[in-house]
């Protein structure tokens, strides 16, 4: 069946049309369910109160708390996963049989998924039977309360955040530093520039690309880890901290 010239261009966008249509009904429904008192335990005292509801929310140190506690987080995971994730890349940016097998073996973390990585750790770091506990016992830390304390909570998270997502980071930065052309090298080479020039002027402004959508992808991925880290263990970091 041939489809009109001036309908063919609707066609296509119809699927995105459906997309958006998909993610509006469910944002204006939350819109118009924010401007009322709803109660499931007391459903007969529905009815609108406008903005009152972000008034109370605003006005709440707890959801200041929140803001601050997930930007916190936000900043430590980003920061350390790009360092770490940028260093081993650099590592492994040479082809050679050493390289692949590390590479395939550093990409394992990322192969657990979320809920199951928070369970395992959660074992490991566990303050009675944890083996973390006991290889910590060897040099001088005893019962360090990991995510069983407000105090270290967060850092707990940020450390299973990094050990799951370091190597997302790093395949993103290894595939961009192995697609990066080979031109300015090979003449910076020639002309004797020294190495940290090389990577500080030619590397990283080439592979900044890379960088942003590493980041763009790990703050999305750290932010359903810490949900997921929230459910398993029962601690919300937010309301503690």
């Amino acid at each position: 069946m041939k489809i009109n010239r001036k309908l063919f261009p609707y066609v296509l966008t119809l699927p995105a049309l459906l997309v958006c249509v998909g993610i509006l009904i469910p944002f204006f429904t939350a819109v118009y369910y924010s401007l009322q008192r709803y109660n499931l335990k007391m459903p007969h005292m529905k009815g609108f109160i406008w903005f009152d509801n972000y008034v109370n929310i605003f006005t709440d140190a707890s959801f200041w708390n929140t803001i601050r506690v997930s930007l916190t987080y936000t900043f430590f995971t980003i920061i350390i996963e790009l360092l770490l994730g940028l260093g081993i890349a650099l590592l492994l940016a040479k082809r050679n049989w050493l390289n692949n097998i590390l590479g395939v073996l550093l990409v394992l973390p990322l192969m657990i998924a979320p809920a199951l990585a928070s369970l395992i750790w959660r074992l490991l770091i566990n303050p009675n039977f944890g083996i973390v506990n006991y290889l910590l016992s060897f040099i001088g830390i005893d019962d360090f309360t990991w995510a069983s304390h407000p105090d270290t909570v967060l850092f707990t998270l940020i450390m299973v955040d990094v050990w799951v997502f370091t190597p997302f980071i790093m395949i993103l930065l290894l595939a961009g530093l192995r697609s990066l052309p080979r031109q300015p090298f090979e003449a910076a080479e020639l002309d004797g520039v020294p190495e940290y020039y090389k990577f500080f002027r030619i590397t990283l402004p080439m592979l900044f690309p890379f960088i942003l959508t590493a980041s763009f992808a790990t703050d999305n991925s750290s932010s359903f880890l810490r949900n997921t880290c929230t459910i398993s263990t029962g601690l919300s970091i937010s309301s503690k901290l």
